[in-house]
């Protein structure tokens, strides 16, 4: 199965933008990864969050949030962020690791609120074009809570190193994955009542006041008419804490 994306393919016209060939160098090696999980490209659904670069579920593994940052950066005592411009230059830049904290939390806030179910989620801060640097990785670890990943050659193996660093108790099997990754994709375009471009169709997505709202769950495709809103919950009494609420057929 590999990992599944949303959208399936890194949008084209990006590929051409310098500044986003980390991303794309990423979304390549995500999708070559020998490793079963979903991924979205690019997740926020509050206009005040913290973009995610990559919201990912590993199957039997992980959920991190991942953060890109393409070019060599390097960061002074006082804690100020520094990137080497190509004529040498250093330029200030924010923290990428509370980007990637911020970031974390917005995917884990994300899924409480899709689903109900307050997962933990790994913050993983990827530099492709950098070796590993000491200073930043022990910092990452000590002050944010943040893991790194250096170049992407053992990128496979590096997920599963910081899944274990992690201490994952409960790491979402594929169902969960997929229910997460479906809801998420749903809470960010129709849930939280902001307007906003679906990845995969380019549109604007529908806001909140539409008349008719179609939704997808697994092969099933519900329509629902002159309906404001309409919840559909279902909690066995022996499920797992970690599971979301079962949608039951008719």
């Amino acid at each position: 199965m590999g990992i599944r994306m949303n959208p399936p393919e890194f949008p084209a016209h990006r590929r051409q933008d310098p500044k986003r060939g980390a991303e794309a160098r990423v979304f390549d090696a995500l999708q070559g990864l020998g490793l079963d999980g979903h991924g979205l490209y690019e997740f926020r659904y509050r206009m005040e969050g913290q973009q995610v670069d990559y919201a990912l579920w590993v199957h039997d593994t992980a959920r991190f949030a991942v953060q890109v940052k393409g070019g060599r950066y390097e960061m002074d005592d006082g804690g100020q962020w520094l990137l080497r411009s190509h004529d040498g230059g250093l330029e200030r830049v924010a923290s990428p690791l509370e980007e990637t904290a911020d970031g974390c939390m917005e995917m884990r806030d994300g899924i409480n609120e899709a689903t109900g179910y307050k997962n933990f989620v790994a913050g993983v801060l990827m530099f492709p074009d950098m070796p590993r640097h000491e200073g930043i990785d022990s910092v990452a670890r000590e002050r944010h809570h943040v893991h790194t990943i250096w170049g992407l050659v053992s990128l496979e193996q590096d997920l599963r190193c910081v899944a274990k660093a992690a201490r994952f108790r409960r790491p979402p099997r594929s169902r969960i994955a997929e229910t997460e990754w479906s809801k998420l994709l749903e809470l960010q375009y129709h849930g939280a009542g902001q307007d906003r471009k679906d990845h995969r169709t380019g549109m604007e997505a529908p806001g909140p006041t539409d008349t008719e709202r179609q939704f997808t769950f697994g092969t099933a495709t519900i329509n629902i008419q002159h309906v404001e809103t309409l919840v559909i919950q279902h909690f066995p009494e022996d499920r797992d804490a970690d599971e979301p609420p079962f949608i039951p057929g008719r």
